[in-house]
């Protein structure tokens, strides 16, 4: 396997994992699993106050995740429908989904996520696709 079919297959693995609707399946089962935590009694609501820094990073997040070109918004309010059918755990699944905003952000950015490559069962080694990391690996590897 050359370098250029391991990085369209990991660019293609990452796209399938962070997919909106295989991370929102992973999460239904883990909200499935999850156990309250042992001091909050089943169904019991406790309201917390968020730190000022940490309400600042997540309004910020939420203002970004809204600039990409999926929708964003339906795997919010799937995620929090799920923290509000398990309030004991709702804190727990909110942090899930704001690192996994993060996490799909910066992969976004980079180029290392793409929409379309995560609704694909295969990789697409055979189309001609072309981005920047490709093009640097088959630089290094016609300059050796």
């Amino acid at each position: 396997m050359s370098r250029a079919e391991l990085y369209i297959g990991l660019r293609w693995l990452i796209s399938r994992l962070y997919h909106p609707e295989n991370y929102l399946y992973r999460l239904e089962r883990l909200t499935d699993m999850l156990a309250p935590p042992p001091w909050i009694e089943r169904g019991l609501k406790q309201k917390r106050r968020p730190h000022s820094a940490t309400a600042r990073m997540t309004s910020a997040l939420l203002r970004e995740a809204m600039t990409v070109d999926w929708d964003v918004r339906s795997v919010i309010d799937r995620s929090l429908a799920l923290a509000r059918k398990r309030p004991e755990n709702g804190w727990a699944i909110s942090e899930i989904l704001f690192r996994y905003l993060a996490v799909v952000l910066n992969l976004t950015k980079t180029g290392m996520f793409d929409m379309k490559w995560g609704e694909t069962s295969v990789p697409p080694f055979a189309r001609g696709y072309t981005d920047h990391g490709l093009e640097s690996i088959k630089r290094e590897a016609f300059a050796a």
